[in-house]
């Protein structure tokens, strides 16, 4: 009743690669996977569904309902309505793109973390600085400089430089991880332990 689905221990079950569960109504799927928006078909309660607007065209709207929604979330809830907010963004492909474009329209100076300055011409016409993450001198001038980093990099990559860039009250969120397996290897900034 209060929203919180997705944070159930038991009876779970994710939209993409997600296992379904024994027991749950549907023992005919067990040992599968949930496959998301590669799915043919799919059944959900009607709170989870929103109408795509008359109009709007199906290439629209698909990135909205994929990196629209991943990114917005964090944001809604660490930047939205917050005066003064930088938000550093690390990656510039569909995901921090999108990042970065919610974050200006929330009103937030933004940067954008990315591996060159190759997407420079685009981050500024968003809007956004860029900042190289193998220029360690750029990245040092940064230091406690972001209120929030939304990381949109799901390859293998050291996020402990770019941690050093966050204020003293940081909030930062992985949007898109590696793979499990990779994940405490290539993050050494470790909110677990």
């Amino acid at each position: 009743d209060q929203g919180f689905e997705q944070h159930c221990f038991k009876g779970k079950t994710l939209t993409y690669c997600g296992a379904y569960p024994e027991g749950m109504g549907h023992d005919d799927c067990v040992g599968t996977h949930t496959n998301g928006g590669y799915s043919t078909d799919i059944t959900v309660h009607q709170r989870f569904v929103f109408k795509v607007p008359e109009g709007m065209p199906l290439e629209v709207a698909g990135p909205l309902c994929c990196a629209g929604i991943t990114t917005y979330a964090p944001l809604a809830r660490h930047v939205k309505g917050k005066k003064d907010q930088h938000v550093g963004v690390v990656g510039f492909g569909g995901l921090g793109m999108m990042a970065a474009k919610i974050s200006k329209a929330m009103g937030a100076k933004v940067t954008i973390f990315s591996r060159s300055d190759a997407k420079k011409a685009e981050a500024t016409a968003l809007g956004a600085n860029l900042v190289a993450t193998s220029d360690s001198d750029s990245i040092a001038a940064m230091s406690r400089s972001t209120d929030n980093i939304l990381d949109t990099v799901s390859e293998f990559h050291d996020i402990g430089k770019l941690i050093s860039t966050l204020k003293s009250a940081p909030s930062p969120v992985l949007a898109s991880t590696p793979h499990p397996s990779n994940f405490r290897s290539c993050c050494r900034w470790r909110p677990w332990q």
